[in-house]
């Protein structure tokens, strides 16, 4: 059986994209590539069996450091033993996505606006 962060690897991977082949060594950071809508990020995928984990800020600054350097927004990944998973993303890429899906939201209106009449 495999071991759990791998899992919860895989896990990332089928839901966001595929698995960066020897992330963490080379010229491929991070653990997943995003693909289709989740294309220009890049995922750090964290897991833990225990009830908290920290994470600090050289971890950020690395994970942001290496998407930068791949022309990549960076995301991590929070697995807590499969029970709870999150995602953190950068305020800038987070804003983004809301403002994007605000016009989105504006232009569905405005569709059912012209529809009505």
């Amino acid at each position: 059986m495999k071991e759990k962060w791998k899992q919860s690897e895989d896990r990332t991977a089928a839901n966001f994209g595929r698995k960066t082949p020897g992330s963490g060594s080379g010229n491929e950071k991070l653990d997943i590539l995003g693909e289709g809508i989740y294309e220009g990020l890049r995922f750090e995928n964290k897991f833990t069996e225990k009830k908290s984990r920290s994470i600090s800020l050289e971890e950020l600054n690395k994970a942001r450091n290496q998407a930068l350097a791949m022309n990549s927004d960076w995301a991590f990944v929070l697995d807590f033993d499969f029970i709870v998973r999150g995602i953190l993303l950068s305020e800038n890429k987070f804003i983004n996505i809301m403002e994007e899906l605000d016009e989105l939201r504006k232009e569905v209106e405005h569709l059912r606006e012209l529809l009505s009449k």
